[in-house]
């Protein structure tokens, strides 16, 4: 058990969300499932803590202030270790599925057809933990 709870606080999920309450809850979520978190309020600080911290998996709005989320996306995926990273798409529009198909993001979820848990579950699969 001791572990399991180690290897967890070793992964690094960067939440990118503009929205402080949403993006606290789901901090709050998975730091109580023992992970370490990163948090960014829009996509130019996003990029630059992903490429600073390399975090094992990134939370990602779409519509984000500064640089929106498809932005942070391209820049992501032109680098060697962000073509590698699972991103997980946090947005308010089913429309932009196709958007997660493009940069080839581990996992889409609308706003509103979520609970903090799925979000939890998913991060833990692509962690393949």
């Amino acid at each position: 058990m001791f572990n399991n709870l180690f290897n967890k606080l070793k992964k690094n999920i960067l939440v990118v969300e503009d929205d402080e309450t949403l993006r606290g809850a789901i901090s709050d979520k998975l730091r109580s499932e023992g992970y370490a978190v990163l948090e960014a309020a829009d996509g130019s600080e996003a990029l630059r803590i992903a490429f600073e911290n390399h975090p094992n998996v990134i939370l990602l709005d779409l519509m984000l202030p500064i640089m929106d989320g498809a932005e942070v996306l391209s820049e992501l995926r032109k680098d060697a270790w962000g073509a590698k990273i699972p991103v997980i798409i946090v947005s308010n529009l089913p429309d932009d599925r196709e958007l997660g198909k493009k940069y080839n993001v581990y996992w889409y979820v609308v706003k509103s057809d979520w609970k903090l848990a799925d979000i939890a579950l998913k991060v833990k699969s692509a962690l393949k933990e």
